[in-house]
């Protein structure tokens, strides 16, 4: 009787064992999935940068031929792109094109109200000042 429990415990455990060895195998598995789908993911991700950076070359190069062509052909063309191009400059706040009307607006502002300029300056001199 001993011996039938003690091979009963034994039988017991080892399926218990087997029953670990094969949720672990699971467990694993499902890791190792997940590490490829994050794998995928991260290609996906470098491979979108490169086709953007590759984008942003080709519309830097086009800009520069653009530009090229119309300085060939025409001079004035040519200032009003580059003043364009200026005023598309971020400013000091990192805001794009934002200072020169925010400006604006203000001295537009302050004009009605009587107290646009400071004593001794034109309205374009206050814009430098600005």
């Amino acid at each position: 009787m001993l011996q039938a429990l003690h091979v009963c415990l034994s039988a017991t455990l080892l399926l218990c064992l087997a029953g670990l060895i094969k949720c672990r195998s699971l467990y694993l598995d499902k890791l190792k999935h997940q590490l490829q789908q994050q794998q995928q993911q991260q290609q996906q991700q470098q491979q979108r940068r490169h086709q953007l950076n590759c984008l942003d070359s080709i519309t830097r190069f086009a800009i520069a031929n653009a530009i090229s062509v119309l300085a060939l052909s025409s001079v004035p063309l040519l200032l009003l792109l580059l003043l364009l191009l200026l005023l598309l400059l971020p400013d000091d706040s990192g805001m794009v094109g934002q200072a020169f009307y925010v400006n604006q607006n203000q001295w537009t502002h302050k004009s009605k109200q009587g107290s646009a300029l400071p004593h001794g300056y034109s309205w374009q001199q206050q814009l430098l000042l600005r």
